[in-house]
């Protein structure tokens, strides 16, 4: 439907040839209209109609050629003795043929589909009202003129503007829905017209914009859609006469479809009125509950409640200021609040209360004062007293809290005898973590430090005050920060949890290495906080950095060696320098790593490889020949040097080229070949013979103990250790098997005879080089000792205990002293929200009292307009002189005598308006007049 509208938009803008143009082929329809007539003698009304059209003037015609189709449409269709279209047929064709006139916007609307045709005809309606009330709306408010045109011209798309009038309805998504809200629109806009310009001027304008349209569209299925455009007051009998059968059910299914949804609304607004009054009773239920509850609550407190009006007299106690008094109620209640003073308090209090009466002023309400009470016994006890002020319905009352606190001063001196420990506990736990050579801290919930040792200080350099209330994710390393993260959440769940290795930040720059520890921290059962350590690992990172580095020393020294040099695990190769490379023909390690040793060995030769390998206990040399990658074999001496390892045994494998037997007596290096290697190592590094005699040394080992000089060629290595390593360094030289040293913590011998603190480490090579050994020296590292630091965490351990027994005992005492003030205060807000919700619930009472009586008269109201709906209805229904099976005039004799009965019954006389054709000419003078003929001329 929003294509039609663009059309029409278009369609302003043909100009006057066009137009001329459309009139011509207006004519041509009637004239081929005319020739599908089968029997022209039968159609002489439609044909002279036909020739009346053609005698119009232009202007004329294309007003009257919709309706002039109508008429013939509805001839060839349902009169014509030989039809030769059915209606859809016919309107296609002409639709085909005369294509040009579908610009006629009063014509094209003929053609669309009947559910597009209801909404068109709907808005036509509401256009013409407009154009006759633009007077009588432009002089009162034009701007609702313009805003009521503006969204009846923009329907369908009416760009979310607000439907006129405030009608509470929703833009329709459905094209079906559009005529129900049209239709709504048009009775508000007539109820409006009927106040700025009374009934008549209103009915005046729907009425001739409703003639309008139906001189054009009466005949057309969908022109009922136009009747429920007019209010009810405006449907009679006349409008009613127009339509045709099919039409004027269409218009009382519409009506019953509204009395039902007045039905609807009316059962709707039934069952509201049922809910209400449920909620009103459950409302009534409520609030007495609401009253039992208060007595309950002050019964269960554990303070005694007195509650006195203006004067002091008492209203209300509960059960604890019977015990607490020794009274019964009965006895309490209408006495003053002064019985329950001794005499030394009445006068202050009499002088207290007139005092605030006048000025309003009172330094006692809502402040616990500690006083004195009189018991029935007459005895005197301490007690504290609270007094609130509450108004209620514009009285004054006063509520006072009273608590016993007899027993409280007995339990107060304990409690200082048990604080006391307590902080001599805590100061203990304090020595204790400070005593720790490891970081000990605290955290809170959020994951900042509350707590530091003096360990921190000393380890990280900071200072531990500086870093109390920062989030503890700030001392690693950022890497590291989610990671501990991570870690605290899970700590809060109550698991302990540790990261093996964590980067901790120092004052001076480079991080340690440390495992962190943390465990949850449960007080009274609920999670406080946190407590962690962090270890020192620097020290072992740097000993494993040192055996890798020793590691990589001698694989150094290995792929260096002119000599190939492989490794052999469980007859595998796991290792092979670049010489080996070479002897066996390959370009990369890849190649021959974890292939069989013996299959590069002539099978002349493997058996005897074998047997050597499987007897080796010492150094054994063979002649045999490896056989290279690309198939060439070469004769080689071997040297099998037995290594023990984790993945199982093995041998190390010396090769060299052998150029016959006497060439060399065995497999031996030139010093001279590892000379510059040494240079490379950052640690002192001297090579000793067999007689201790320095044979290499390099540029570290010659600045750290020779002033930078070459050692002299026969200098003994005993001149520069300490004499506690003597022994030591003469047993590695002669034992050709002791295992390697990790480093040891001992002393260098400078050459002019200074002591130098040093770590020492000696490694011997007995397969491949000289019998000699490897001495390494390097600055002392601090180690801590793994004992000392075990009995420190268990001490830790049993003061963090004590510490938490001391903290709950503090706790619970503290729990007993405020549990009473606690439940009072919970008490007191019990009994406010009780009477806040009784004021609420009177609040909704009347409301739904006054909401009732509202719905009654709503539903007076509906049962009138549905009476009188109905009553139209029946009347209506009583008038159609149509038969509804045959669609025929009814011929029975008894409808029309009633018919001629209600016409002439007087009470009628309003519903029969009008005069037919035939009887205008003998009317008397007075009669009332019927709809003016179309002017022609």
């Amino acid at each position: 439907m929003l294509q039609w509208f663009k059309k029409q938009e278009e369609n302003a803008q043909i100009g006057k040839n066009d137009n001329e143009m459309q009139i011509s082929l207006a004519r041509k329809l009637v004239d081929y209209l005319a020739g599908q007539i089968s029997t022209p003698k039968k159609a002489a009304a439609i044909l002279s109609q036909i020739s009346r059209y053609k005698d119009l003037p232009p202007s004329y015609q294309e007003r009257e050629l919709p309706g002039l189709y109508l008429k013939v449409e509805h001839y060839l269709v349902n009169e014509d003795p030989l039809p030769k279209y059915t209606k859809p047929q016919l309107r296609k064709n002409i639709r085909y043929r005369f294509g040009p006139l579908m610009d006629y916007e009063h014509f094209s609307l003929i053609f669309e589909p009947e559910q597009d045709q209801e909404v068109l005809l709907s808005l036509y309606f509401l256009k013409n009202v407009l154009i006759h009330a633009n007077p009588v709306i432009g002089n009162v408010d034009e701007e609702l003129l313009n805003n009521l045109s503006e969204w009846v011209y923009m329907v369908p798309n009416t760009n979310g503007q607000a439907i006129p009038f405030d009608i509470n309805e929703r833009i329709p998504e459905n094209i079906r829905e559009w005529p129900r809200l049209l239709s709504k629109v048009s009775v508000q806009l007539f109820h409006y017209l009927e106040e700025i310009g009374g009934e008549s001027q209103a009915a005046s304008i729907y009425e001739n914009s409703y003639r309008d349209l139906a001189e054009i569209y009466r005949s057309l299925e969908t022109f009922y859609s136009v009747v429920q455009m007019l209010p009810d007051k405006l449907l009679d009998e006349t409008k009613i006469g127009l339509l045709n059968a099919e039409q004027v059910r269409n218009v009382f299914l519409n009506k019953v479809q509204h009395l039902q949804r007045a039905n609807d609304e009316l059962l709707r607004k039934n069952r509201e009125l049922k809910n209400a009054q449920e909620e009103l009773i459950i409302a009534q239920d409520t609030a007495m509950e609401s009253v039992k509850l208060l007595h309950s609550v002050l019964d269960a407190v554990e303070e005694g409640i007195v509650t006195a009006d203006a004067e002091g007299k008492i209203i209300l106690v509960n059960e604890q200021i019977k015990k607490i008094y020794g009274y019964d109620e009965q006895e309490i209640i209408g006495q003053s609040i002064e019985f329950l003073m001794p005499e030394k308090y009445r006068t202050q209090h009499r002088q207290g209360m007139k005092r605030y009466k006048d000025t309003k002023e009172s330094r006692a309400i809502g402040q616990w004062l500690t006083l004195e009470g009189l018991r029935k016994d007459r005895s005197v006890f301490p007690c504290e007293v609270q007094v609130t002020e509450t108004q209620i319905a514009g009285r004054v009352f006063f509520t006072a809290a009273i608590r016993d606190i007899s027993e409280d001063l007995k339990q107060e001196s304990t409690l200082e005898r048990t604080t006391s420990h307590l902080r001599g506990a805590d100061q203990r736990f304090r020595n204790l973590l400070d005593a720790s050579p490891d970081p000990i801290f605290t955290l809170s919930l959020d994951g900042t430090f509350t707590r530091l040792n003096a360990a921190f200080e000393k380890l990280t350099g900071w200072e531990k005050d500086d870093w109390i209330n920062k989030p503890f994710t700030q001392l690693v390393h950022p890497d590291d920060s989610i990671a501990t993260l991570k870690l605290f959440q899970e700590v809060l769940q109550g698991e302990s949890a540790s990261l093996p290795t964590v980067r901790v930040r120092t004052l001076k720059g480079p991080y340690l290495i440390a495992e962190l520890v943390i465990t949850p921290d449960i007080q009274n059962g609920k999670m406080a906080g946190a407590m962690g350590i962090l270890k020192n690992l620097t020290p072992y990172v740097e000993k494993e950095r040192a055996l890798k580095a020793k590691f990589n020393r001698v694989r150094l020294l290995l792929d260096n060696t002119p000599d190939a040099a492989v490794l052999v695990v469980n007859r595998k190769i796991a290792y092979v320098n670049k010489a080996g490379l070479n002897v066996f023909g390959a370009r990369d390690v890849k190649q021959v790593l974890d292939k069989n040793f013996e299959s590069f060995i002539i099978s002349a030769k493997r058996s005897a490889l074998q047997e050597a390998a499987a007897a080796l206990t010492d150094r054994q040399e063979l002649h045999t020949e490896v056989l290279r990658l690309d198939g060439q074999s070469h004769p080689l001496k071997i040297m099998l040097q037995p290594i023990a390892l984790k993945q199982g045994n093995g041998f190390m494998a010396y090769l060299r080229r052998d150029n016959g037997a006497g060439s060399e007596a065995a497999i031996r290096p030139e010093l001279s070949h590892f000379s510059p290697l040494l240079d490379v190592f950052s640690e002192a590094v001297l090579f000793v013979d067999e007689n201790g005699v320095i044979r290499l040394s390099n540029r570290a080992a010659r600045e750290l103990l020779n002033n930078g000089a070459d050692f002299a060629p026969d200098g003994q290595v005993q001149a520069f250790l300490a004499v506690t390593h003597h022994q030591e360094l003469n047993r590695r030289l002669t034992d050709p098997d002791a295992q390697e040293s990790a480093w040891e913590t001992g002393q260098a011998q400078t050459a002019d005879g200074a002591l130098l603190d040093c770590d020492l480490s000696f490694q011997r090579l007995n397969a491949y080089f000289p019998q000699g050994l490897f001495v390494f020296l390097r600055p002392r590292i601090e180690q801590v000792d793994p004992e000392e630091l075990q009995i420190l965490r268990a001490e830790l351990q049993a003061a963090r205990a004590k510490f938490r027994d001391a903290q709950s005992l503090l706790q619970q005492l503290q729990t007993q002293s405020q549990s009473s003030e606690n439940e009072l205060k919970e008490a007191r807000q019990r009994a406010d929200n009780a009477e806040s919700m009784i004021s609420k619930l009177t609040t909704e009472l009347r409301t739904a009292q006054n909401r009732l009586t509202d719905l009654e008269a709503e539903q007076a109201a509906a049962g009138e307009e549905l009476t009188r709906f109905r009553e139209k209805l029946e009347l209506l229904g009583r008038m159609v002189p149509v038969c509804a099976q045959t669609l025929q005039i009814r011929d029975d004799r008894e409808y029309w005598d009633e018919l001629r009965q209600f016409i002439r019954d007087p009470r009628n006389q309003v519903l029969l308006k009008g005069l037919s054709p035939e009887a205008r000419k003998t009317a008397p003078p007075d009669a009332p007049a019927g709809p003016p003929l179309p002017d022609l001329e």
